[in-house]
């Protein structure tokens, strides 16, 4: 019986691994990691057709995977809120974030700059090319005739090539984000309609409690089933119940709570 050269098929392997880790690491579900395959063909693919477009792209998506890969196995992929965060954290809060992160949070990167090492100078040869890439083109964007058809807000959800749809939605959710600060800003421009008023009472000093970054609906005092507030629970003082932000990140929002124009 002739026993199967594992060596030679290892490279094989490696680039499978690669490909479902780096769909891992940029935070989509294990569940999805079929999609990956898609991945998988196109390097082998690349790599057939013309080198440097193979390194390249193989480089390209061994950083991007390995620079999310903390953040998308704790939160999941990029979304309207990551975005968000990145625009609107100032340095501290950045450097606070971070430190959140243990070593063994950046294994997956590691293995993945690995991977990539080992693959970098690999060589995949493969027949049919043409009808193997018209077929990646139909598996990859066949999926998003119906949502565009049906007028759906976001069809590149619909994307089956998952490093093309996390760049995607993410170019789509920095717009949106910037379309926000748009309207945030046309409503800071108005004029308030509201003037303190001062009275006698009878306290020199008031301190303002405010729950950032936190939804109220998730809150003790507000509803919520789990007892996670016991100072607001307990507090003998004022709780307004429907302030809405200001803004959606805690700079602008605190700056235009605490101020007048």
């Amino acid at each position: 019986m002739k026993i199967p050269n594992i060596k030679k098929h290892l490279p094989l392997l490696y680039l499978l691994v690669f490909c479902v880790l780096t769909g891992i690491c940029l935070g989509y579900p294990v569940n999805k990691s079929h999609y990956s395959l898609l991945t998988f063909f196109l390097l082998i693919l690349l790599s057939a057709s013309h080198t440097i477009t193979y390194r390249i792209t193989l480089v390209l998506l061994a950083l991007l995977a390995a620079f999310y890969a903390p953040l998308g196995l704790l939160y999941g992929s990029v979304n309207f809120n990551t975005i968000a965060s990145a625009l609107y954290t100032d340095p501290q809060e950045t450097k606070e974030f971070f430190t959140l992160f243990g070593i063994k949070d950046f294994i997956p990167s590691i293995i993945i700059l690995t991977l990539c090492i080992l693959l970098f100078k690999q060589k995949f040869t493969i027949k049919y090319k043409i009808p193997i890439a018209i077929v990646l083109c139909l598996i990859t964007f066949i999926p998003l005739y119906k949502p565009i058809s049906l007028g759906e807000t976001h069809p590149e959800n619909k994307v089956t090539l998952l490093p093309l749809r996390f760049l995607i939605v993410t170019v789509n959710s920095y717009r949106d984000v910037m379309e926000q600060e748009k309207i945030f800003q046309q409503t800071f421009s108005i004029p308030d309609s509201w003037s303190p008023k001062i009275t006698e009472t009878n306290y020199d000093t008031y301190i303002i409690v405010i729950g950032e970054s936190v939804r109220r609906d998730f809150t003790h005092t507000h509803g919520f089933p789990i007892e996670n507030t016991p100072f607001a629970d307990t507090l003998k003082g004022k709780i307004f119940n429907n302030y809405i932000s200001a803004s959606g990140s805690t700079v602008p929002s605190l700056l235009r709570m605490l101020t007048l124009k």
